[in-house]
C-alpha cells in the first residue's frame, strides 16, 4: 500500500513562534516556523501534537530538509493518549537519531513518557528525506522511509483514539511538511478503487 495515504497539514511557509495553527501547546520546549521549515527553538526537546484526535488507523510524516548533528534527533509520534503533561504521556513512535557513523532508527512504545523499544534499526539518511509512521488496527506500526518500508513492530497496548505529533531535538534539524491524520475513509477508496483496477 502506497504511502502517505493522508495529506499535509502544515508547510510552515510562515513566521509563528510558537506554533499555533492547528497545533496544541507544546508539551516540552518550543517550535518555530521559519518561513519555510520548522525548528526547535533552544537546545534541548520540542515535542507538540496537532490539535485533532484521531479515531482507528492512523498515520504520520516530516520530511527532514536539513538533517542535523551527530546526536541529534527527531520523532514522529501516533496514537498519542494522556497529553494533559508530559509525564503522562502514551504514544508509539519512531526516533531517527543521526549518528557519526551509520545513523539509527527505533520504534517504541511510550508509558507516561517511558520509552520501551520495539524494533530498531541502522541505515543512512540524507538531508530531504521523508519518514513516515503508520499504526493499523490490530497494533501493527510501521516505519517509512521515502514511501518504503524501512521497519515494523507489532503491540497493542494502545488503540482507539489518539493525536498525531512531532519531536525535534536541538536547534539544527529542520522539518518540513508534516502530514498525517486518520486512514480510514482514505484506505476505503484506496481498497475500493485497487478491486476496480483502477490506480
Amino acid at each position: 500500500m502506497a504511502f502517505p495515504l493522508t495529506p499535509i497539514l502544515d508547510d510552515f511557509n510562515r513566521s509563528e513562534n510558537p506554533l499555533s495553527t492547528g497545533w496544541d501547546t507544546a508539551l516540552l520546549g518550543s517550535f518555530q516556523a521559519n518561513g519555510s521549515t520548522c525548528q526547535s527553538n533552544a537546545s534541548g526537546y520540542a515535542f507538540a501534537n496537532r490539535s485533532t484526535l484521531y479515531t482507528g488507523n492512523q498515520e504520520c510524516f516530516v520530511t527532514c530538509s536539513t538533517k542535523g548533528n551527530t546526536d541529534d534527533e527527531f520523532a514522529l509520534n501516533l496514537m498519542t493518549q494522556n497529553t494533559g503533561s508530559i509525564l503522562t504521556v502514551d504514544a508509539y513512535n519512531v526516533v531517527i537519531e543521526v549518528e557519526s557513523g551509520t545513523d539509527s532508527w527505533r520504534i517504541q512504545r511510550i508509558d507516561n513518557i517511558v520509552a520501551t523499544v520495539l524494533a530498531n534499526g541502522t541505515f543512512e539518511f540524507s538531508s530531504g528525506a521523508q519518514f513516515g509512521l503508520r499504526w493499523q488496527v490490530g497494533g501493527i506500526i510501521t516505519l517509512f522511509h521515502n514511501g518504503n518500508v524501512l521497519g515494523s513492530a507489532t503491540d497493542g497496548t494502545y488503540s482507539g483514539t489518539g493525536k498525531i505529533g512531532l519531536t525535534i531535538e536541538n536547534t539544527a534539524i529542520r522539518c518540513d511538511n508534516f502530514g498525517g491524520g486518520e486512514m480510514r475513509t482514505i484506505m476505503q477508496k484506496y481498497m475500493h478503487r485497487t478491486m476496480q483496477g483502477l490506480s
